[in-house]
């Protein structure tokens, strides 16, 4: 009975399924077949599906159709649904990790930026983007001497130049500028977008001042080291002028495999020269004295470095002028040709130019006129410094601030406004009002130049040149205990101090081997004349004399492991480096 009952109701079904599909093929809609009912699953046999003619796919149907067929099997309307919600959730995602990313770049830029900001603070009235070269410049510096490596020169004046150029720049930061005419720039023309025209800066701010002045130099020692250099304008690369390939160097110079070489017709000057850079401030009208003398010292360098030596005595003579002019007590010392030992009676900027002029004078072989005058200036500054009223000395700037709480030092820390600081004095004031430390660092590095008159001039008074070094090491040390690190302007007395410092530890150690060697080569020859080889042969004065050489050079070595052990100075800093 269940046979037949089967064998009946088969064709009904089949009928029945047979009906709907043709008609859902006359409607256009094609169903597939998602559930089985039970009697299929019942009279399944070894094949998944049955053999039926309208399940099996017609050879004659295009590929493009079939595709289709299978794809509108597969895409319903809930799946089409579905991908189009995930492909917006996945739009939505890549945007918000887009925005994240980049604000988190933007937040790590910053934060260096600030970083950098805190350590050398720039003038508040420039522009962003002048502010960001000037970071970038101080950064990358900072960066390799870290590392006890010099920063590449064309990367670093290519910053100070974008500084230099944004400031001179009439309607970006050198608004209400007026030009003046330098005499000579003619010759030296234009160079990068640099005129060789000076600037009345009177209606500028004293923080716009100064930040252009350190701008000026410090592209002046970059231009100094750069001479030789020519900056080629479609790789924006430095090369040799050697190896420019063009008409005027018919043979030059191979560079290393993969470096193009430099065409002449796209290469300009590398950077304007630096006698054109300092006198935009020793030519212009708005600034003081101390600025214009340091100029003038930086151009009668760089005379000096081209055999310049008629131009050098030149500059170092005006900036004697310009310091006694500035101040008007001074009864004329430059007829004396030293400066007076009365405190009142010299000034910072005084001293300085007399300083700068007896090394010029030291170094161009005429000692006997340089250490008079070193003489007289280290006796104005010791009298300064034990007249100094204890209100005249400035405070220990290493003193950190009375910390309040932990929000307070965080929020002061944070959103503190760094402010770009001028210096505490103009050079103008008499040496009495001037900081103790700076007098001490002042005092340091005169007695450094008198130490090594002394020793290279007479071999009679190497000791006494020996001792004045110590002195002045022990000194400059004691210094930079007692100070931290300065910024702006000031830290440039920072530096020099330190410079002071590692040029006197480096003398007394050159200072201390020399005699160890002398005194051993005397031993030596007497002990060859004698024809004895003991321990005790030589002359008691000849083993005294090796014996305290040798003391001299473990006290410099001891000065050098105490400095580097309290954080004072690097161990870079006693290295010596190439030019």
């Amino acid at each position: 009975m269940i046979t037949r009952q089967l064998k009946r109701s088969r064709p009904v079904l089949a009928q029945t399924r047979l009906r709907g599909l043709v008609v859902s093929d006359l409607v256009g809609h094609y169903r597939p077949l998602t559930c089985a009912s039970p009697l299929r699953l019942i009279g399944r046999t070894t094949s998944p599906r049955p053999r039926v003619p309208f399940l099996v796919e017609d050879s004659a149907l295009s590929r493009q159709l079939l595709l289709q067929r299978r794809i509108a099997r597969v895409l319903s309307t809930e799946n089409k649904q579905y991908v189009k919600e995930q492909t917006l959730l996945g739009v939505k995602l890549c945007i918000a990790a887009l925005i994240v990313v980049n604000l988190a770049g933007y937040a790590l830029v910053a934060y260096g930026d600030e970083q950098v900001e805190k350590r050398r603070p720039s003038p508040p009235d420039w522009t962003y983007l002048t502010r960001t070269a000037w970071r970038a410049a101080l950064d990358e510096v900072e960066r390799n001497e870290q590392r006890g490596a010099h920063a590449d020169p064309g990367k670093v004046g290519n910053f100070w130049l974008t500084c230099l150029r944004r400031l001179e720049d009439t309607s970006i930061d050198g608004k209400s500028l007026k030009e003046v005419n330098i005499e000579g720039g003619e010759a030296f023309g234009t160079v990068r977008d640099i005129r060789t025209v000076a600037f009345d800066v009177t209606t500028k701010s004293e923080e716009w001042k100064a930040g252009y002045v350190e701008v000026i130099l410090e592209l002046g020692r970059i231009a100094e080291c750069t001479q030789h250099l020519v900056y080629d304008r479609s790789q924006g690369e430095f090369f040799p002028e050697t190896t420019v390939v063009g008409p005027s160097n018919p043979r030059p110079r191979k560079l290393p495999q993969g470096v193009v070489p430099p065409n002449e017709a796209d290469c300009v000057h590398g950077m304007p020269n630096p006698t054109v850079l300092y006198n935009k401030v020793i030519c212009a009208i708005g600034f003081n004295p101390k600025q214009r003398i340091e100029a003038l010292h930086a151009l009668a360098n760089w005379q000096h470095f081209c055999k310049d030596e008629a131009a050098a005595d030149e500059c170092y003579n005006s900036a004697l002028d310009i310091a006694q002019r500035a101040w008007s007590p001074v009864p004329s010392p430059a007829t004396e040709g030293r400066l007076p030992s009365k405190p009142d009676l010299a000034t910072l900027n005084i001293a300085v130019a007399y300083t700068q002029q007896a090394s010029h004078l030291a170094r161009t072989q005429r000692v006997s006129e340089a250490l008079p005058i070193f003489l007289s200036c280290l006796q104005a500054v010791r009298v300064a410094s034990s007249t100094a009223a204890p209100a005249d000395i400035a405070p220990d700037i290493s003193t950190p601030l009375e910390s309040s709480g932990v929000f307070s030092d965080l929020s002061r820390k944070l959103f503190r406004e760094d402010t770009y600081p001028l210096p505490q004095y103009t050079g103008n004031e008499p040496l009495s009002s001037v900081p103790s430390n700076l007098l001490k660092c002042t005092e340091a590095e005169l007695m450094l130049y008198i130490g090594e008159i002394l020793f290279a001039t007479s071999a009679e008074k190497q000791q006494s040149g020996l001792a004045w070094t110590r002195d002045a090491a022990e000194l400059a040390a004691g210094v930079l205990e007692r100070t931290a690190r300065m910024t702006g302007l000031q830290r440039r007395d920072y530096e020099r101090c330190k410079q002071c410092l590692a040029a006197a530890v480096g003398n007394w150690d050159t200072m201390a081997a020399l005699l160890t060697e002398k005194a051993e080569r005397d031993a030596d020859g007497i002990q060859t004349s004698t024809g004895q080889r003991s321990w005790f042969s030589g002359a008691p004065d000849t083993q005294s004399r090796i014996v305290e050489a040798k003391e001299q050079s473990s006290a410099v070595q001891a000065l050098k492991t105490v400095l580097i052990g309290k954080g004072v100075v690097d161990a870079s800093v006693f290295v010596p480096r190439g030019p």
